[in-house]
């Protein structure tokens, strides 16, 4: 990274977050870029959940703020209204800030801060959904030399940014991505650093315990992507390869409480739900399970990083395309398992067993 953007003086820092693997990749950023606390502001969008904010807040515990600030909460247009005002007041106290580091790189506040005053711009992680924003961003290049289809007379876009609540909208500036996903191929516009968690991995030491699986639970059926009898088939193969040893399900923030509840019941997991990210839990608790299973969560893709020196086993299970209920996200999917692909050791990825294959055999092996 150009010393332009590193630990730069003059205006201030802003960070905008609105999930905790947001708010962990801000604290990261805050060492590896050398930002200093007593510059640095924070936006946070509040989380789904109350256990989200919770976690959100905990998360930025670990860093150095001047300011932690909560947006108002909502999606309607007089919340957004509010939340533009908010961060124009903001920006009118302390200054324009002179870089944003944008955790939602899809929300039209952080494009507001970004497009309005146009500062040095860093994204940081938000998980796979990254996958999605480069390809967006290759578009966006190649659109970028067409001429565009439609205009606003200049009598009219007064009018125009009223009727848009003062929002300043549209493609982001060029930006760094400040990521974990080191084999990302950037669009021609913006630049990669990569985020190692060097800050975290340096505070700790993990030891490996091999009597222990993590499965890493997700909102699949919530979001309507696969079916519940699909998504309990799995759960039941990989109970059936644990038998001996200890399984602790780690359930999504935004999952359905009975389904784990049921888990506990019939397979004797282990439920985990922590105030704080899996990647803390595991590194503050000094120790990594032998085995971490999921499907395409970012986690395996965090804990393969974060446990890599203590040798524990991350198991991805493919879903099929036939399992998938959302014809849309089937791309998308497929380009997380194409890059898990890439790793060359201490990765494996497993197809999901489909029906009575469940009880076949098995990587939990």
């Amino acid at each position: 990274m150009a010393d332009s953007t590193k630990g730069t003086e003059g205006r201030g820092v802003l960070f905008l977050v609105a999930s905790p693997l947001q708010a962990l990749s801000a604290v990261e950023a805050q060492d590896y870029f050398k930002e200093y606390g007593e510059r640095c502001n924070v936006l946070v969008i509040p989380g789904e959940t109350k256990r989200a904010t919770k976690q959100i807040q905990n998360c930025l515990a670990r860093g150095k703020w001047r300011a932690v600030y909560f947006l108002p909460d909502g999606d309607r247009p007089k919340d957004l209204v509010a939340r533009r005002r908010m961060v124009d007041a903001l920006v009118k106290e302390h200054g324009a800030p002179s870089r944003l580091y944008l955790g939602d790189f899809r929300n039209v506040i952080g494009i507001h801060l970004a497009r309005k005053y146009r500062p040095i711009t860093v994204i940081l992680d938000d998980g796979s959904a990254l996958h999605r924003f480069t390809a967006n961003r290759f578009a966006e290049h190649r659109a970028s030399g067409q001429k565009a289809r439609w205009w606003v007379p200049a009598w009219l876009k007064p009018l125009a940014r009223r009727l848009r609540y003062g929002i300043s909208s549209g493609p982001l500036p060029p930006v760094t991505l400040f990521t974990i996903y080191e084999r990302l191929t950037p669009a021609p516009q913006d630049r990669l650093e990569v985020n190692r968690f060097e800050r975290l991995r340096a505070a700790f030491k993990l030891e490996r315990r091999d009597d222990e699986v993590f499965v890493i639970g997700g909102c699949l059926p919530e979001l309507g992507l696969v079916d519940e009898e699909f998504y309990d088939a799995q759960i039941h193969w990989i109970a059936e390869r644990a038998h001996g040893r200890k399984v602790s399900y780690i359930p999504h923030r935004r999952e359905s409480s009975a389904r784990s509840e049921r888990y506990h019941a019939d397979f004797g997991f282990n439920i985990v739900n922590v105030d704080v990210p899996i990647e803390l839990l595991i590194l503050e608790q000094g120790w990594a399970p032998g085995q971490i299973l999921g499907f395409y969560s970012t986690a395996l893709d965090t804990l393969h990083l974060i446990t890599a020196d203590c040798g524990a086993k991350i198991v991805s299970i493919k879903i099929p395309d036939s399992a998938i209920r959302s014809t849309e996200d089937i791309s998308f999917i497929n380009s997380v398992y194409r890059y898990f692909e890439g790793y060359s050791e201490g990765f494996e990825i497993v197809e999901a067993p489909l029906g009575e294959e469940s009880r076949g055999g098995g990587a939990a092996d």
